[in-house]
């Protein structure tokens, strides 16, 4: 065999290396979870992944949106028939829960989805999109039993209700945290405030957290073994209470989440609107280093609902900023109050009355903030 031959070889093996390196690195990449479903199968049967991709890509999309509205559209419903062309890797695990193998199924097949091409097709099918920049929502439970009395849930109590609030809040793309219930809970919040949903008590309790949603669910159960649940959510000043009655456990946390993330995708989502119009106007101040302005126009550029930002004018620490997107400015505003890296500037009472008549986000009116990351 010749040198040449030789080296050819050397080189098809090194290529084939990079390759494997390649696809083993790629497989090692953390999966979205807002983009990706669980979906249990009968077996690998190409009609089987066919029926699953479309289960999973429906999963996604209520999730993407919201709301379960969006299943409704033509549009939607047509993509959903071809889900197999939006999805860009699955893998298959065996199921280990012994009533879904009772019904004859046999593996998970869990389905990642294109993020570039679901929200490409809620833009063109004109159906809002929530992006995954989400509220925080700290979850109080309340259970008043027969055998214990009134007790305060956690994360690491044993019951079914938390799995079902856990579960809930994934399949909806909610993040969701519980209380420590450790010494200093015990002496801000006792059970019964939270059974009573004395709002102020939970408020004040719920600050060490830095939530930006309180979720408060008490429940009980009659000797029929049904569970009688009144929920509660508070954020930003608004609040809502609602019931549910049922006597199965595994749906009691959809009946929970569900009503709130209706609510917090109506107030964050956005439905994208293209047009003419010029861009939304914006003055940023304290920006007072390179670092700063770099930053700070990373960080608009990363916002789901801006496609772009351009730098109208410089003047001190101040820029004064044309951003093109698909949100109105009620939707912009309240996707920048979730993380505070950019505050509102306090304006003076004449500037309040000056431009309390021009729409926000005008050349008469810019949306006026200030950059507050060290």
């Amino acid at each position: 065999m010749n040198q040449a031959r030789l080296a050819n070889i050397g080189l098809a093996i090194i290529f084939l290396l990079a390759l494997v390196g390649l696809a083993i690195d790629c497989a090692a990449q953390p999966v979205d979870p807002y983009f990706s479903a669980d979906i249990p199968v009968r077996s690998q049967d190409t009609k089987e992944r066919q029926y699953a991709a479309q289960k999973g890509m429906q999963e996604v999309l209520v999730r993407l949106s919201g709301s379960e509205q969006v299943l409704r559209d033509e549009q939607i419903q047509q993509a959903v028939g071809q889900a197999l062309r939006y999805v860009e890797q699955f893998q298959y695990r065996p199921i280990t829960d012994q009533d879904l193998l009772d019904r004859g199924l046999e593996e998970f097949i869990n389905l990642t989805f294109s993020s570039t091409l679901l929200e490409s097709l809620l833009s063109e099918s004109k159906q809002p999109y929530w992006p995954v920049n989400r509220p925080s929502t700290l979850v109080w439970l309340a259970e008043d039993s027969l055998q214990e009395g009134k007790l305060l849930l956690n994360s690491s109590t044993p019951h079914d209700i938390i799995d079902s609030v856990k579960a809930a809040a994934k399949h909806r793309g909610l993040p969701i945290q519980f209380p420590l219930l450790d010494l200093q809970d015990q002496m801000n919040l006792s059970v019964d405030q939270v059974w009573q949903l004395d709002e102020q008590a939970i408020v004040d309790a719920s600050a060490r957290y830095n939530a930006d949603v309180i979720l408060v669910g008490r429940f009980s159960t009659t000797s029929q073994g049904q569970y009688l649940i009144t929920w509660q959510f508070f954020h930003k000043g608004d609040t809502q209470v609602y019931d549910s009655r049922t006597d199965d456990v595994a749906v009691i946390g959809t009946e929970g989440v569900v009503p709130l993330v209706e609510y917090l995708s109506a107030r964050y989502s956005h439905i994208p609107q293209y047009s003419d119009v010029p861009g939304m106007i914006m003055q940023l101040s304290g920006v007072e280093t390179f670092r700063d302005y770099r930053k700070s126009l990373d960080y608009l550029e990363g916002l789901p609902m801006i496609s772009d930002v351009a730098v109208d004018a410089v003047r001190h620490d101040t820029l004064l900023l044309r951003l093109t997107t698909t949100a109105n400015a009620e939707k912009f505003i309240n996707t920048l109050q979730l993380d505070n890296k950019i505050r509102p500037r306090e304006q003076l009472p004449e500037e309040r009355l000056l431009w309390q008549r021009r729409a926000p986000g005008t050349e008469e009116n810019p949306l006026d903030y200030v950059w507050s990351v060290n």
